[in-house]
């Protein structure tokens, strides 16, 4: 083969290589553009800094919907949907929990209030809990908008950096890094005693509060290390569960 037939196979090789870094580079483009499904990650890439993780978090000034769900001596966090209605975590009350070992707790005013009944969801990591009496607002709202959230608030009552310190709420905001129909990856958010609360949507300059997702997990003792798939804390998706949430909410 002569020489500048060799060297015409290479430059079409190289405009090959070229061709397909091209196609490849579309296709990022589109998906980081794109808002439409839930595993849909460019809606989510570098919204928020992963440097304050909640156990070194802000106090919460505001508490939204959160409370305390008790259960016996050990506590979750809990979001009140209504006067009668908190969603928290399945794996909270899946122990052999009695409901009367169940309260829920206003931890600002000093009011409780004893679980009537709870409802465990048979596949996700979502509860709610119900009591008899009026629970003060104001109540959360569920998101069923589009996939790509805006900025999301991690919001609970567990552990900080210095240990357990039950009755002070803590804050941050977070970054999704992977998302699908059955949870969400977020960055350093929650540790123990957060599990039940929620991901809250930060629509910015409304009264309006969104739950997008129920803290179900983290990674280790230490609350920072990484999920193998992406980040530390995981979220049961709410968004997708709507229907059998609101079918219980009074």
């Amino acid at each position: 083969m002569s020489k500048p037939t060799t060297e015409i196979y290479r430059i079409l090789d190289r405009l090959v290589w070229v061709a397909l870094a091209l196609v490849a580079a579309i296709v990022l483009l589109a998906a980081i553009s794109g808002c439409g499904g839930t595993s849909d990650l460019g809606c989510y890439l570098e919204r928020n800094s992963s440097t304050m993780k909640i156990v070194n978090g802000e106090v919460s000034v505001d508490r939204r919907a959160a409370v305390q769900v008790r259960i016996n001596g050990a506590w979750c966090t809990g979001t009140v949907l209504g006067p009668n209605t908190v969603l928290t975590a399945e794996h909270c009350l899946d122990e052999g929990v009695d409901v009367a070992d169940v309260s829920i707790r206003l931890i600002q005013e000093d009011l409780a209030w004893p679980a009537a009944d709870f409802e465990l969801h048979p596949s996700v990591d979502i509860a709610v809990v119900h009591v008899a009496d009026t629970i003060p607002g104001p109540y959360a709202q569920l998101w069923n908008g589009e996939a790509c959230y805006p900025d999301l608030i991690a919001q609970g009552y567990g552990r900080t950096e210095s240990g357990y310190k039950r009755d002070t709420l803590h804050e941050r905001t977070v970054r999704v890094v992977r998302a699908e129909e059955w949870g969400l990856f977020v960055s350093e958010a929650i540790c123990f005693g957060d599990s039940g609360s929620s991901l809250y949507v930060d629509v910015g300059g409304t009264d309006d509060l969104y739950v997008v997702g129920v803290a179900s997990k983290v990674r280790n003792q230490t609350c920072t290390a990484e999920f193998a798939r992406g980040g530390t804390s995981f979220f049961a998706n709410t968004v997708t569960e709507i229907d059998w949430i609101e079918e219980r909410i009074f």
